[in-house]
Formats: C-alpha cells, sequence, structure tokens
C-alpha cells in the first residue's frame, strides 16, 4: 500500500495518499469544515510517523487538531478488536493540538484497522444520536403539556 502513488477513496470520508517527500501515510479526513475536494490543507489532519514503513501492522498516527476524546473513544474500540496486540493514545502536550494513536496488531494492517474503527465509531455514533432523539421525541410527547404550562 505504502508503495502506491496516488489516491484512493474509501467509503469514509477520507483520503489515502503516499507523500512523495516523507514517504509517510497521509489520511485527510473530511470534518464539519467544507474543503473543496481539489484543495489540500496547509497540515494534513492524519499522518503517520516514519520509520513504521517496513511493518504494515505496527503505525503511530498523529491527528491534528483531536485530543483525549477521540483518543480514548478509538482506543476502546481498537482494543477489543481480537487481530490487535495493542492500542494506546497520547496527547504529548496540551499546548499542541496533536494526538497519537499507537496500533501494533497480528497480522492485520493498522491503517485497516484504523479505517474499521473509525467506522465502527461513526455507527455508535449514528445509533447514540438516533436513541437520543427517539428519547427526547417521547419526552416531549408526553410531558408536553406540563413543559409549556410551567
Amino acid at each position: 500500500m505504502s508503495g502506491s502513488a496516488g489516491t484512493l477513496s474509501l467509503s469514509l470520508p477520507f483520503v489515502y495518499r503516499s507523500s512523495h517527500v516523507s514517504k509517510a501515510v497521509v489520511l485527510k479526513m473530511a470534518t464539519t469544515r467544507a474543503v473543496p475536494a481539489d484543495s489540500t490543507p496547509a497540515e494534513p489532519l492524519i499522518v503517520t510517523l516514519t520509520g513504521d514503513e517496513d511493518n504494515e501492522t505496527d503505525r503511530t498516527f498523529v491527528f491534528t487538531n483531536e485530543g483525549h476524546t477521540l483518543g480514548n473513544a478509538l482506543r476502546s474500540i481498537i482494543a477489543r478488536y481480537p487481530d490487535v496486540l495493542f492500542c494506546g493514545y497520547t496527547v504529548p502536550h496540551p499546548a499542541e493540538a496533536k494526538m497519537n494513536l499507537r496500533i501494533q496488531a497480528f497480522q492485520t494492517p493498522a491503517l485497516d484497522i484504523l479505517k474499521r474503527a473509525l467506522t465502527d465509531l461513526s455507527q455508535v455514533c449514528d445509533h447514540v444520536k438516533k436513541t437520543f432523539t427517539e428519547r427526547v421525541t417521547e419526552f416531549k410527547q408526553s410531558n408536553g403539556e406540563a413543559m409549556e404550562m410551567g
């Protein structure tokens, strides 16, 4: 995967690119900010640390502008996968808006595990949002008159 040049589009809002300069894998995650498809942000949102190119099963991904919220959620999902040997995250310094996520797997490439975890996390968030919205609607329907009068 790291030897191929070009772009690979995924079902999630990702773009995988091989960097010709540093040989680091660069992933751009789509965010709520609108970024035109043909433009490249000044700093990639996810990169891998150099030095991990020899073994696809062990990678450290560096997320820009992320912290403990995403780090702990991804770690808890990835740590439950049977093909994962180790998963941990760290926020190196509070003044720097970066989060490092380390994945070590038995045979599955770490990038595939990260993609799977992001898909699973997205599904969990969708389920929580749907359930919350349903319960709020039920509450408003059953207590609507009391809420408006009080």
